[in-house]
């Protein structure tokens, strides 16, 4: 099931603008993958992403985010059952179970309830993992 951009609030467009912005002109790199990527890091984006968690959060799910840039695409793990991928820089999209069909572009925020290989190069996403509240 895939959301459209209408489903994030105001508040939730002008932090991704910002984490966008903030990773276009200052990249902070954190943990490096050799081959595959690296997170973000720093401080300044640590308090956008802990913003943006809140602004996600709700009375059934609380969310952690992370701000990662892919070479060449790859597996997005789904630990928690539901996870929100917004791209911000770079074409990307996932691909299809079947080799029938091709592959299913990226929307703006796109709702995961299995692991998904993405395909795009040089991509920046954020993953937002919601995960069940006791």
């Amino acid at each position: 099931m895939a959301y459209s951009d209408y489903d994030l609030t105001g508040s939730a467009k002008t932090l991704v603008e910002e984490i966008r912005d903030m990773i276009q002109e200052n990249p902070v790199i954190g943990d490096r993958k050799p081959g595959s990527g690296h997170e973000f890091s720093g401080k300044e984006l640590s308090s956008k992403t802990a913003q943006l968690e809140q602004e996600l959060s709700n009375e059934k799910y609380a969310s952690r985010c992370k701000v990662l840039h892919l070479d060449h695409g790859g597996i997005i793990y789904n630990r928690s059952g539901h996870l929100l991928v917004i791209p911000l820089n770079g074409s990307a999209a996932f691909e299809r179970t079947t080799s029938t069909q091709t592959d299913e572009p990226l929307r703006p925020c796109h709702y995961l309830t299995e692991t998904r290989k993405i395909r795009g190069d040089d991509i920046d996403v954020i993953l937002v993992a919601l995960e069940e509240r006791d």
